[in-house]
């Protein structure tokens, strides 16, 4: 067996790859794109789950060599990191000096990535501290108040809203990977499973970059990206309240105790609520499609944008509908309230 050449990986992944802080984000993003296609079979869903922990591990990867490549204090906290690991070579060190690759590049290429456990590791090392507690307290920066503001805690919201459901979301990504990767379970992954995969993921990206921005470099990129998360958090949230409504209105008529018998209306409410989700994903393609060329947080911000306002706007068509047919006070009794 060839010994491998450590350099010419690296060098020819470089040559493949475009700016190494968007890599996973695009992806993911693609990933959301294609589900709204339609309802994927079995083997487009098992595809969308190894696309989904590659997104992972390619964000966990730049990471580490964006916060290797920042200096101190993570370059002190290599040797933990390595463990002794060392295949420095001449053509490496001249590769460092020449700046053809650098030593964060080099550290990530190394590290193996395959698994939940081995990613927090290496971030519990790099950090000094618990991933889950730096994920789980971080919060969005916002060009209205400065990094060591204690009053900002009180209005920025979490870039995690539950770092723990995150992490399970994640480690159930990975074990379904490994299922459909090495057992050829292509019919064990649900459409439900794969949303639930990509929301945990793209949560992850988010939260791993806005760390490395606020504790690397807080004025680089500091609004924009701030706009970014922030409206990303905001489209979140509404589109999880149209669920919400949806679902309430949905087992309302679906019970058979509200609208006439003979109606079909939980069913005309489903078609209406796919034909609602497929819109959303066309008026986006439709509004990058006018500006393009855009990448990266523009692009965001517009997809944010439309989901948002689109979702506020059929939130507030489902509450109508809700008090139209059901009644509030009704509703209450049925499920605790909205």
């Amino acid at each position: 067996m060839s010994k491998r050449d450590i350099l010419d990986e690296i060098l020819a992944k470089k040559e493949r790859i475009g700016h190494r802080e968007l890599r996973a984000a695009a992806g993911l993003l693609k990933i959301k794109e294609s589900l709204e296609d339609g309802r994927p079979d079995p083997l487009s869903r098992s595809l969308s789950v190894v696309a989904i922990v590659s997104c992972v591990e390619v964000a966990t990867r730049d990471a580490i060599a964006l916060l290797i490549d920042s200096g101190t204090p993570y370059v002190e906290r290599l040797p933990d990191l390595l463990k002794g690991e060392s295949r420095f070579s001449v053509d490496i060190v001249r590769a460092f000096q020449d700046r053809r690759v650098s030593l964060g590049e080099f550290v990530a290429h190394l590290l193996p990535v395959s698994s939940l456990p081995q990613i927090t590791g290496y971030f519990d090392v790099l950090l000094g501290e618990s991933i889950r507690h730096v994920l789980g307290s971080l919060r969005i920066a916002s060009g209205y108040y400065a990094a060591d503001d204690a009053t900002a805690d009180q209005v920025r919201p979490l870039v995690v809203p539950d770092v723990e459901a995150m992490m399970r979301g994640l480690a159930a990504a990975f074990a379904a990977r490994h299922v459909v990767a090495h057992e050829a379970g292509f019919d064990e992954v649900s459409e439900d499973d794969i949303r639930s995969y990509l929301a945990q993921a793209v949560f992850f990206d988010n939260a791993i970059y806005e760390y490395i921005r606020q504790e690397t470099d807080p004025t680089t990129y500091h609004a924009v990206w701030a706009e970014t998360l922030e409206a990303s958090v905001q489209a979140t949230e509404s589109a999880n309240r149209v669920k919400e409504l949806y679902g309430y209105l949905h087992d309302a008529l679906e019970s058979g105790h509200y609208g006439r018998p003979e109606s079909n209306n939980a069913a005309l409410l489903q078609t209406a609520q796919t034909a609602f989700d497929r819109y959303i994903a066309a008026e986006i393609d439709f509004q990058l499609a006018l500006r393009t060329p855009i990448s990266g947080h523009a692009s965001r911000n517009i997809e944010t944008y439309v989901e948002k306002k689109l979702s506020d706007e059929r939130a507030d068509l489902l509450r109508e509908s809700l008090n139209d047919s059901v009644g509030w006070v009704e509703l209450v009794k049925l499920r605790g309230g909205v």
